[in-house]
């Protein structure tokens, strides 16, 4: 708990630190949308400033403790502090508070309490890249994880708040910019259309499901879409409104949102849409839009020049055919772009306004898992409140030039996602937008946004709560953190037999949790890279010699990945002598996903492998196999 608190504190000094300078940076904000811009932006610009020292020998160690000095530094010294002034609400407004508090503290128990695996991505790569990068000292390629080569500049906090009170006080600094969020879009609903509508946006973005729930896991797609709206609503400002002062944080915001996913390319590239249109149409100065987006882009590049150099691709994996890149072909490719094809119905101009009713009424399809099924879950949902309310907001008209506009960004950005992935949790980037045009709005668009935010609201307070309510004696200290792991996770009981082993690295096979680990892990399935192909591997001891050239000591095996148990009974004949039947041997030689089996089983029946511990089910059957390579 010491560590959560650490981090809140760091999060209030970096807030202060930016702050001071947010009234030069970006004047006439309401003071409520200064101090959450202020959050976001100076937490944005921390994480990747750790990306100077991170990536130096050993630089996390001394580069860490440096930038926390420099950041109370900054917080103490400097231009003024934005007004502080609060007055307890009555009516709506205190209705607003009071759900949107509620929210806040249920998600806080999902980021206190440890994650499981419903929390799938914190555990595979959120948090366990930054944890790898704190064991080695420095920011660099971890093989066959290709998402170490994303963008990182959120994640990147990670890495302080793992060395300072590990996983909870690494993913408080996610619900703290889901905070700044929350208080931003209250600021900004506010200075455009008067308090009410501010209450109303606070609570309709706090009542999507999908910023709930990733207030509490190490997700970032709340922040990165934080990022892109700012953005988006800034350059409209800039662009339609003629406010000039809006170039530099629209700028760092679009930045922010490049160096955090690779989607904020097509909130950059909305924006120079726009612009480019603005200039030649309206005959604005090209100066200011040149700014907001040469900003942008000096912020964002650092991550696509990082992993252009460790990938030989900017936005590896993404594009491979084209830019290319290093261990990965066109098989990994296909496979790659398939799932991510999965989401939503199939794509064709005819689908493209099932694609955006969709989220609201069969949210199941855009969000993992089982969404060709619809059966992903609720919580990464966007909500049908935001989609209703800016729905409602752009059928009635009347908008001004600068709601226009948000919406026509709006509206570029959604066909880039229709055309590309379409997960739910990708389009917070467009929630806010249409929160803030839905809020600011006529009068009718106003009162159908509060009628939609109240049921939402509503809906999404008894989901986050039913979501995180098992992680409460864990948060209370009345289950250790250990026994939860052990009940939620199945990888927990062989993370443990495989830590108490003598040093050496493992090679995972159909299981990402090596955070669990406290040891250095590959994970070895051919769709991550290729360094144990199998293409080119003829036999189990060109396998095992490729283990030996990885430095690999163990092998874990996970037999309950979905497979069907016909299979996993033949598998397991094979390790034990019955061999494959040219028959066999012929189909599975087709297929990447199937050969590396035939191998390990041959290895395993050749003894070139060597059995450690088997783990089985309640009925007795395996569900993890762990072998050791014998030493030469």
């Amino acid at each position: 708990m010491a560590g959560v608190l650490l981090t809140l504190v760091f999060v209030v000094a970096v807030s202060m630190a930016t702050a001071r300078r947010m009234s030069r940076i970006a004047p006439h904000l309401d003071p409520a949308e200064e101090w959450g811009v202020s959050g976001l932006v100076g937490l944005g610009l921390v994480g990747t400033l750790a990306l100077l020292p991170g990536l130096l020998p050993s630089g996390l160690p001394w580069g860490l403790p440096a930038l926390s000095v420099l950041v109370l530094a900054a917080a103490v010294v400097g231009g003024r502090l934005p007004s502080l002034r609060f007055r307890l609400p009555s009516g709506w407004a205190l209705a607003a508070l009071l759900v949107v508090s509620m929210t806040l503290a249920f998600a806080a128990v999902g980021a206190i309490g440890p994650s499981d695996p419903r929390d799938w991505d914190s555990l595979a790569y959120h948090l366990a890249v930054p944890a790898q990068w704190l064991r080695a000292g420095q920011i660099g390629h971890i093989p066959a994880l290709h998402q170490s080569n994303f963008p990182f500049a959120v994640d990147n906090l990670y890495l302080f708040g793992r060395a300072w009170g590990g996983e909870a006080a690494a993913k408080m600094f996610s619900w703290a910019l889901v905070l700044s969020g929350v208080v931003a879009s209250f600021g900004l609903g506010r200075r455009w259309a008067g308090p009410g509508a501010g209450s109303v946006a606070a609570v309709l973005f706090a009542g999507m499901p999908v910023v709930a729930w990733e207030a509490g896991t190490a997700y970032v797609d709340v922040a990165h879409g934080l990022y892109s709206a700012l953005g988006t609503v800034y350059a409209a400002e800039l662009l339609l409104g003629g406010s000039r002062e809006r170039a530099v944080v629209a700028g760092l915001c679009l930045g922010l949102a490049l160096g955090t996913k690779h989607t904020g390319l097509a909130a950059w590239g909305a924006c120079a849409i726009v612009a480019a249109y603005a200039i030649v149409r309206w005959k604005v100065g090209h100066k200011a839009p040149a700014t907001m987006l040469g900003i942008a882009l000096l912020l964002g590049m650092p991550w696509y020049a990082k992993s252009a150099m460790m990938t030989g691709n900017p936005v590896f994996p993404f594009f491979s055919s084209v830019l290319g890149g290093r261990e990965w072909d066109s098989w990994r490719a296909a496979t790659y772009a398939f799932e991510q094809s999965t989401f939503g119905p199939p794509k064709s101009i005819a689908t493209l306004g099932h694609s955006v009713l969709g989220l609201a009424y069969q949210p199941g399809r855009y969000v993992n898992p089982a969404q060709t099924e619809g059966g992903g879950f609720p919580t990464g949902a966007l909500g049908f409140a935001v989609i209703a309310a800016g729905g409602v907001a752009a059928a009635l008209g009347g908008l001004n030039r600068v709601q226009r506009g948000t919406l026509a960004l709006v509206g570029v950005q959604l066909l880039g996602w229709f055309a590309l992935s379409q997960q739910s949790r990708y389009l917070v980037a467009i929630g806010l937008p249409l929160t803030i045009v839905a809020v600011s709005s006529c009068r009718s668009a106003r009162r159908a946004a509060a009628v939609f935010a109240g049921m939402q609201a509503t809906y999404t307070l008894w989901l986050t709560w039913t979501w995180n309510e098992g992680k409460l004696p864990v948060v209370l200290g009345t289950e250790p953190v250990q026994e939860y792991r052990l009940r939620a996770i199945g990888f927990a009981a062989p993370a443990e037999a495989i830590n108490a082993l003598p040093p050496g690295k493992v090679a995972l096979y159909d299981e990402v949790f090596g955070f669990l680990l406290h040891r250095p892990y590959v994970w070895a399935n051919p769709g991550h890279s290729t360094r144990f192909g199998p293409e080119g591997i003829e036999g189990p001891e060109g396998l095992v010699a490729r283990y030996r050239a990885e430095g690999v000591r163990y092998v874990y095996v996970n037999l309950s990945s979905g497979l069907e148990p016909a299979f996993v009974q033949r598998w397991e004949a094979a390790m034990r002598g019955s061999a494959f039947s040219p028959a066999e041997l012929d189909a599975m030689r087709k297929d990447p996903n199937q050969w590396w089996r035939v191998l390990l089983a041959e290895a395993v029946a050749q003894g070139r492998l060597e059995p450690i511990q088997t783990w089985a089910t309640t009925q007795g059957s395996p569900r993890a196999l762990l072998f050791e390579v014998p030493r030469e």
